[in-house]
Parts: structure tokens; C-alpha cells; sequence
């Protein structure tokens, strides 16, 4: 594979995050307040709900920033 064969950044609308500890999370909620779609992935049972509840205490933080692009209510797509 060569770097013309990857999608344009423009046409990226979902993004894969493999763990949802503290740096996956993180960058989970960064992806979702930028507009992406995310799905997440980690082994660990209940990693769903510890990752949806990072995301909502993240939020505020992100909005405070300037990070968000979409109202919180959009975000509710699964993970």
C-alpha cells in the first residue's frame, strides 16, 4: 500500500481505538468531540460503561477547550 491509496483525511468519518484505558479513552473522547464516529475495543468486562462515564466527565473539559464540534446529544452513536 502506498500513501495515495489512503483515504483523503476529509472522507475519515470513523476511527478504531483499540484499549479504553486512560490514554484510549482519552482519545476516544478526543475523536467524538472532533466529529468522528468511534468504536473501541478493550478485553476488560465492563469497559462500555467505564468508557461512556470518562467520555461524559471528559466533555466539559473538551467544550471548555474549544474541542467539540457537535452537541453532546450527536455523540450518543455506539462506541
Amino acid at each position: 500500500m502506498n500513501i495515495d491509496d489512503l483515504p483523503a483525511q476529509a472522507d475519515v468519518k470513523r476511527i478504531a481505538v483499540i484499549g479504553t484505558g486512560t490514554i484510549g479513552a482519552s482519545w476516544a473522547a478526543y475523536f467524538l468531540a472532533r466529529g468522528f464516529e468511534v468504536r473501541a475495543w478493550d478485553p476488560a468486562h465492563d469497559t462500555e460503561s467505564t468508557l461512556r462515564d470518562f467520555i461524559h466527565r471528559a466533555w466539559p473539559t473538551l467544550e471548555r477547550l474549544g474541542s467539540t464540534e457537535a452537541d453532546f446529544v450527536r455523540r450518543k452513536r455506539p462506541l
